[in-house]
C-alpha cells in the first residue's frame, strides 16, 4: 500500500518556499563570487600591467635625463671650443699682423742695404 500524502501546513509551504528562496540566493551569491574573483584576476592583471609600464617610464625618464646632461655636456664643450677657437683667432690675427710688420721691416731693411751697397760701388 502506497502512503497518501497529507496536505501540507501552510507552516510547511512558507518553509518550502523559503527554502527555495535561500537555495536561489545561494545560487546567486555563488555567481557574485565567480564575478568578483574573475574581477579580482582582471585587476591583478591589469595592476602588473600599470607596473609595467611604471617601470618602463622610469627607465625612460632616466635615459631621457642621461641624454639630456650629454647634451649639456657637448654644449658646454662647444661653448669651450668656441672660446678657444676665437682666442686662436685673435692669435692668428696678432701673428698675421706680426708677420706684415716683420715683412714690412725686411723691405724696408732690403730697400737700405740696396741703396748702402749702390754708393759704395
Amino acid at each position: 500500500m502506497k502512503k497518501q500524502e497529507l496536505p501540507k501546513a501552510p507552516i510547511q509551504i512558507q518553509r518550502d518556499e523559503l527554502l527555495a528562496k535561500v537555495t536561489n540566493l545561494q545560487g546567486e551569491l555563488a555567481n557574485k563570487n565567480k564575478e568578483i574573483i574573475t574581477l579580482q584576476k582582471e585587476l591583478s592583471s591589469k595592476s602588473d600591467s600599470i607596473a609595467q609600464k611604471d617601470g618602463i617610464i622610469n627607465n625612460l625618464q632616466t635615459e631621457l635625463a642621461t641624454k639630456n646632461k650629454t647634451i649639456t655636456q657637448n654644449q658646454e664643450t662647444i661653448s669651450q671650443l668656441e672660446t678657444s677657437l676665437t682666442q686662436k683667432n685673435s692669435n692668428f690675427s696678432a701673428l698675421e699682423n706680426k708677420l706684415y710688420l716683420l715683412e714690412n721691416d725686411v723691405v724696408i731693411l732690403g730697400d737700405t742695404e740696396i741703396e748702402g751697397q749702390g754708393g759704395t760701388d
